[in-house]
């Protein structure tokens, strides 16, 4: 839990059906007023598809809200995903390299199926979704399907054949790190480092902030306290802002970890100060 002056709570990365989460943009919100989260972003991989459905909700509920993506990333052959906060989600830039980012992961999907036929698996893409030319389809998609066919368990079918180089897996169209960083700061965003504890070497967190992101994922439930506590004094010896969240999919075991991963609202509004700053300052330069 994060400490702090206030007894209100913020979940600064979740996930919908826009990707590869379970649960609808309406049931986020559901479940977020239930549990009493006072700020949320929705952070979906490489797509802004439920923003304005966010934003909507977010006004019903009462719920603060700053607009989210989680972009992937590939660096030395390393996947390192990047939280995009606060964009114009009009952005022609992002919203076109989305728009191939997707196509390019129906593709994936597809390379991926024929080799899970190599291992008596047979599963077709319209399974996936009968939209699926329309959709962010991703290995948690595939791994869904095979645990549903009976095949074997969503962990199973990761541990087996899914995971990172194994036997099934596929590489996602290639976006550098500091591309990302660039266009989320062209659209008005400020970047942050989405969970840096996990199997990401400390070295290239320099690296990342010599490239331009703004922050760090600090608060993630997978984050040991000591690395909370370097990555912490890594935020302020880089004068970076820290941010959190329990990367809800709508997974078992993830309605456990958003109940028990609190994370201060002051968090939220930490990002939203470093945010409005940023903002003021970048309209001073261009007024300049």
């Amino acid at each position: 839990m994060v400490w702090g002056l206030s007894l209100d709570y913020c979940d600064l990365h979740l996930h919908s059906k826009y990707s590869d989460g379970k649960l609808s943009i309406v049931e986020l919100f559901e479940l977020a007023n239930e549990l009493s989260i006072k700020a949320v972003s929705i952070v979906d991989h490489d797509t802004f598809k439920g923003q304005c459905e966010a934003i909507d909700n977010a006004s019903g509920y009462n719920i603060e809200y700053i607009t989210g993506v989680e972009v992937s990333t590939l660096y030395n052959n390393t996947e390192i995903h990047i939280i995009g906060y606060g964009m114009n989600i009009y952005n022609k830039k992002l919203t076109a390299l989305f728009n191939e980012m997707q196509k390019k992961r129906v593709l994936r999907a597809i390379k991926i199926l024929e080799k899970l036929q190599k291992y008596g698996i047979f599963i077709d893409v319209e399974e996936i979704d009968d939209n699926y030319m329309n959709k962010n389809i991703g290995r948690a998609h595939i791994a869904r399907i095979i645990e549903r066919r009976g095949y074997l368990s969503y962990k199973e079918a990761f541990k087996r054949y899914l995971y990172n180089n194994g036997p099934c897996y596929e590489p996602k169209m290639e976006i550098l790190p500091k591309m990302a960083i660039e266009y989320i700061h062209e659209a008005g965003g400020i970047a942050v480092l989405a969970h840096p504890g996990i199997a990401l070497p400390y070295e290239y967190i320099d690296i990342m902030i010599d490239m331009g992101i703004n922050g760090i994922e600090v608060y993630y439930p997978k984050h040991s306290e000591q690395k909370k506590h370097d990555f912490l004094e890594i935020v302020r010896r880089s004068d970076l802002v820290a941010t959190g969240g329990s990367d809800f999919h709508g997974n078992k075991n993830d309605y456990k970890i958003i109940k028990n991963h609190k994370v201060d609202y002051d968090v939220y509004i930490k990002l939203k100060r470093y945010y409005d700053n940023r903002k003021y300052n970048e309209e001073i330069k261009y007024k300049q």
